[in-house]
């Protein structure tokens, strides 16, 4: 747990200069910085590996589970940049399982839970303005902690926790529809490095005994597409409604690389998140 919190405060105070860096360049900007709250709903599943290589193949049973998020988003407009710090955090959920025919032969209805967390920084600079179409290039970095807890029909468990940190690049296009109205669509993919990254996973047979521990190190990509209508109102205020599309695809083992030598523990898991977003 002490390792675990000393990632989590460093990658931390890794984030601390970029937010004072905005804040600067921001005191030249015309616009307010302003805050965004959000309510979103999220249906996530995580599938099977069918292939130890890399990339995987996902396939059947597939773990799923659908619940509310709730986030936080703090925006500074500076002369040249726009950065954007943005907390989630997600309701405890249950689960359960798809044999591909709508069945679940794997998971019991009860003691398994789901829960998220997510810190993330965005930095864009416009690219380029073409009359109403304008495209902005940057950079995300994030944290992203997950607590997953399984239990089998056999009667056996299992329980991850990991922290992650993760960096890459973002492009957002935006479309003015008329005055009020704005079209955004956006992409990020971000790497998820082994060595920064974090997590355990304890497996417990069906006479309650542990059976099975390790610490792993995760090397994950990600991809996130979002598209995205946005309302401005009077009062200088706006209203956005979304839908992303959510792939992590990767592996962890004991020691932290990024190659496939054990996988102790791995991700292959499709969210779809749909959300309403009210900027102050």
């Amino acid at each position: 747990m002490a390792e675990r919190l000393h990632i989590f405060f460093v990658l931390i105070l890794f984030l601390i200069p970029l937010a004072a860096s905005a804040q600067e360049v921001s005191s030249e900007s015309p616009d307010e910085n302003c805050w965004s709250l959000s309510l979103e709903w999220l249906d996530y599943r995580s599938y099977s590996q069918q292939n130890n290589d890399f990339p995987m193949k996902a396939g059947y049973p597939v773990i799923r589970t659908q619940t509310t998020v709730l986030g936080l988003g703090y925006h500074i407009f500076g002369a040249q940049a726009r950065h954007t710090i943005g907390l989630d955090f997600g309701f405890p959920a249950s689960l359960d399982s798809d044999n591909g025919g709508g069945e679940n032969h794997l998971l019991r209805d009860q003691m398994m839970s789901y829960y998220r967390m997510g810190l993330d920084y965005h930095l864009h600079w416009q690219l380029f303005r073409w009359e109403k179409l304008s495209m902005d290039h940057g950079m995300t970095s994030g944290l992203l902690y997950e607590n997953r807890n399984l239990h089998y029909l056999s009667g056996s468990k299992e329980r991850t926790e990991d922290v992650n940190f993760y960096l890459g690049p973002a492009l957002q296009l935006q479309y003015q529809l008329h005055d009020q109205w704005i079209l955004e669509g956006a992409f990020d993919a971000r790497f998820y490095v082994p060595y920064v990254n974090y997590g355990t996973l304890d497996a417990i047979n069906d006479e309650g005994m542990l059976s099975f521990t390790s610490e792993y190190h995760g090397f994950y990509y990600q991809t996130l597409f979002s598209l995205a209508v946005s309302r401005k109102m009077l009062n200088g205020s706006s209203i956005q409604l979304g839908v992303v599309k959510n792939d992590v695809v990767g592996f962890a083992g004991r020691e932290p690389s990024f190659r496939v030598k054990e996988v102790v523990h791995f991700k292959l898991d499709r969210l779809l998140h749909f959300y309403l977003r009210y900027t102050l």
